[in-house]
């Protein structure tokens, strides 16, 4: 009789041994959700001025009803958005290349502050 206690599991060592199979499966769904919810980084390619519509002065890109943010990048403009408006720093080129000083500088929620 004492040989078969010792055989038989205890039951809180099987639920130790299950656990982390159990967190790992855990974090492979997170992961997986994680992904699926950020069309942005599993689908990202470039934004250009053209890919924007402006609606009540923000930025949103076509078929969204979320102000744009991210990276704009094309020939004459670089720069980014936030909550639909210009912010960071945006340099702007004329069509030799040289940069354009008058559209070029910092951008704090759409304002030009340098």
């Amino acid at each position: 009789m004492r040989e078969r206690c010792r055989n038989r599991q205890d039951p809180s060592t099987e639920a130790l041994l299950q656990y982390p199979l159990k967190s790992l499966s855990f974090v492979f769904k997170i992961g997986f959700l994680l992904v699926l919810l950020s069309p942005s980084l599993a689908l990202s390619g470039e934004v250009t001025m053209d890919d924007l519509v402006k609606r009540n002065s923000l930025s949103y890109k076509k078929f969204s009803h979320v102000p744009f943010t991210g990276m704009v990048s094309e020939k004459f403009k670089r720069g980014s958005f936030r909550n639909g408006k210009k912010h960071g720093f945006w340099v702007s080129y004329d069509n030799d290349g040289i940069v354009f000083e008058n559209w070029t500088g910092t951008y704090k929620n759409g304002v030009k502050v340098k």
